[in-house]
């Protein structure tokens, strides 16, 4: 009798989690799709969105992959803005995603924005 339950609820247990990764992959690709275009930056394992501005300047979008920490986000910004702005003297201005220091502690299961930031060039 365990034997059989213990079956049914591996099946069960698999169909939920098959159907739960297929409502999650149709439901990041339809937000993603319907804004932006996304692109990969696998050495800080994130992906990425840059648009220019008309007022001048850059937005960029980052998202998480793999559990990229903040910290890792964050230089990637810098570097895309010094390779955008060819110079120092650039300014980053965040705007959305950024991480208090005692997030990660206080709420473990949280699901962070992706961070949002713009990028003035002098």
């Amino acid at each position: 009798m365990e034997l059989i339950l213990g079956g049914i609820l591996k099946i069960r247990l698999k169909k939920n989690i098959k159907f739960a990764a297929c409502l999650i992959f149709c439901f990041s690709t339809a937000t993603l799709a319907a804004d932006e275009t996304f692109e990969r930056d696998f050495d800080h394992q994130v992906q990425f969105s840059l648009k220019k501005l008309e007022q001048g300047g850059y937005s960029l979008t980052v998202l998480r992959q793999n559990k990229a920490k903040f910290e890792r986000m964050a230089v990637f910004v810098a570097r895309k803005a010094y390779s955008i702005c060819k110079k120092m003297g650039y300014q980053v201005t965040y705007i959305d995603g950024i991480e208090e220091f005692d997030d990660k502690l206080v709420m473990r299961n949280k699901i962070f924005p992706p961070l949002k930031v713009k990028i003035s060039c002098p």
